[in-house]
């Protein structure tokens, strides 16, 4: 019968303490990655949220959204609002997609989003007009998909 030395003892406990640990750190990544997205899609419920509550209780705000945007004479006033307003939503897209690239949230997620403002808000010169001015913020990578999935479609 074979009997091991120290030193083969403490290599083997050794090994056992590599693989333990290592599936303690396995556990630990899945806990935190899990946490990661439930945090996530807990903020993007809360942005859509006080997005609709601000529609829901402000009347200027939800008839400038209900307006023909083709036909409507703005103000001034009114075109800075909807400006503000388109770039609120393009920047949640922007970091709707990068949390999906990087495993946030789900492609569903995004798609779900992306049906929601391509209801023709983004076919108009209005904008079209935002998009043009503050896409430079954006990486190359973003703005080609935003105009593949947004804007061109």
């Amino acid at each position: 019968m074979y009997t091991y030395s120290l030193s083969e003892s403490i290599q083997i406990i050794s090994a056992l303490g590599v693989i333990a640990s290592m599936l303690y750190l396995a556990i630990q990544i899945k806990q935190s990655t899990t946490s990661a997205r439930s945090n996530t899609q807990q903020q993007l419920t809360e942005r859509i949220h006080n997005r609709l509550l601000l529609v829901a209780t402000n009347s200027e705000l939800a008839g400038l959204i209900s307006c023909d945007w083709e036909t409507t004479k703005f103000t001034v006033i009114q075109k800075t609002q909807i400006s503000y307003w388109l770039s609120a939503i393009i920047t949640d897209i922007k970091g709707i997609h990068a949390q999906y690239k990087l495993g946030l949230v789900s492609k569903s997620t995004l798609q779900g989003r992306i049906t929601v403002i391509k209801r023709g808000v983004f076919n108009t010169d209005i904008a079209v007009m935002v998009w043009e001015n503050i896409k430079g913020e954006s990486e190359p990578e973003f703005i080609r998909w935003f105009e593949e999935h947004i804007i061109n479609n």
